[in-house]
């Protein structure tokens, strides 16, 4: 017979896989379809948000070029959208749209990754954001003094990893992942 903690974690398992359905089996080809309509599919979906970040920390190393300008937005943009926005052309976001927008110390979380190729960098963040939202989590728990038992723990962790906001930030690979990690007392 399985004890109550192993059956909450049979729960989460099983909504883990519900929402993991929702989100990369529905949402997903669903934004991705959105986008075609509008011709802004020809790129980098999964990522989009690092890739601004690791294409100007890249062009800051490689070429000591300017990550606010012009050429580097269009190069940020054909990345992403296969092509440069137009603020005129009806469903286009704003030109400056996925413009590198961070102060330019930003570009320091990228630099372990900035030697790799996009899609390389990628894969790492695939395996480092789930385990730095899961390790804020433990961390979280232990600051508030949490009496849950390692299994009711893991189910935490696991509906964290689970709920919109998580999928959302680790598919577009939000370099604000990083900074969740606070250290406890």
């Amino acid at each position: 017979m399985l004890s109550r903690a192993q059956r909450v974690v049979i729960f989460a398992l099983i909504l883990a896989a519900g929402m993991s359905y929702y989100y990369f089996a529905l949402l997903i080809p669903y934004v991705r379809e959105v986008h075609a309509q509008r011709s802004l599919g020809g790129g980098y979906y999964f990522g989009s948000d690092f890739y601004p970040i690791w294409c100007t920390t890249r062009q800051l190393i490689e070429h000591k070029q300017d990550p606010y300008s012009k050429e580097t937005t269009r190069q940020i943009q054909i990345a992403l959208f296969g092509r440069t926005l137009d603020g005129r052309r009806p469903g286009d976001p704003p030109p400056n749209y996925h413009a590198f927008s961070y102060p330019l110390y930003t570009a320091l979380l990228a630099v372990p990754v900035a030697w790799m190729s996009f899609p390389l960098a990628r894969i790492a963040l695939c395996f480092l954001l789930p385990a730095q939202i899961a390790f804020s989590v433990l961390l979280w728990l232990r600051a508030i003094s949490s009496p849950l038992s390692t299994p009711l723990q893991a189910t935490f962790v696991i509906l964290v990893l689970i709920s919109y906001p998580a999928l959302e930030a680790m598919f577009l690979e939000q370099a604000s992942v990083a900074v969740t990690i606070a250290w406890p007392r």
